[in-house]
């Protein structure tokens, strides 16, 4: 166990001084996921401050413009019926960490706030450092994410090596199912998380001995750029394969200097 939970810590180690390479970009990022729907975006990052422009593709819509609680506690809509066509809305957002300020094209609307996490939670942004990894809501900086993932596993996982590709994987018994945790890296080609996976084994004494329900699929591809690893696609799927969450990144350029004016 000890030569596990070194081998963990090497592992991690790997995957946070790699990513840390990734110091300042320029990148246009095609995809969807729950917060946005489907998008494109054009970002512009420092690993701290960051400026991009966002084009969300909205479906049609034909319903009422909100919803409101009874004197029952019942969810009913209220307010006029709208019909909306399909339609883009483009948004553009500066965050320099001490101002955000956003203007948004389909109404016009400019706002200017002091920069909270909570604020820049609301931007919805996914950085390319924490590419290959599933998520929580409350984890947008990479450290965190990766540092978080150690403390879990190095209690309780295993570490399987095939080649340049180490898996560790973390399982955790109950009465009918074996639930696994597992997360692929690759060690010779950037210390990458590439397939990151969750999986429930039904057990003898269940209703579907020998039977493998998959919760969820996180595949990522990467390129090496200017001697560093970038991912250039991060897909999340369902076991019936409906896709969840996926970017298609486009690099302009990585690790160049920026004025601190573009932030402004």
């Amino acid at each position: 166990m000890a030569s596990e939970e070194e081998e963990m810590r090497y592992l991690f180690a790997g995957m946070l001084q790699e990513r840390a390479k990734l110091k300042s970009w320029s990148c246009a990022i095609a995809g969807q996921d729950p917060e946005n729907g489907s998008f494109e975006m054009n970002l512009l990052s420092n690993g701290e401050s960051v400026r991009f422009t966002r084009t969300q593709h909205l479906p049609a819509f034909n319903g009422k413009a909100s919803r409101g609680v009874d004197e029952k506690g019942k969810l009913n809509e209220v307010g006029d019926v709208l019909h909306l066509p399909p339609r883009d809305d483009v948004s553009h957002v500066c965050d320099n960490r001490q101002t955000t300020a956003a203007w948004y094209e389909s109404n016009d609307k400019c706002t200017i706030s002091k920069s909270t996490p909570s604020k820049r939670e609301i931007m919805h942004l996914w950085d390319p450092r924490t590419a290959g990894l599933r998520l929580d809501p409350h984890e947008p900086d990479y450290r965190e994410a990766i540092n978080n993932r150690l403390k879990f596993w190095q209690a309780m996982a295993k570490v399987e090596r095939k080649g340049e590709l180490w898996t560790v994987t973390a399982t955790k018994s109950f009465e009918f199912q074996d639930g696994r945790l597992s997360l692929t890296i690759d060690t010779e080609h950037g210390f990458t998380p590439t397939d990151y996976r969750a999986e429930m084994f039904w057990k003898s004494n269940s209703k579907f001995p020998g039977k493998t329900d998959v919760q969820y699929v996180v595949t990522t591809e990467w390129k090496q750029l200017d001697g560093v690893w970038v991912p250039i696609r991060h897909r999340e799927a369902r076991a019936d394969g409906t896709v969840v969450r996926e970017y298609n990144v486009s690099w302009d350029w990585i690790n160049k200097e920026i004025d601190d004016k573009e932030f402004t």
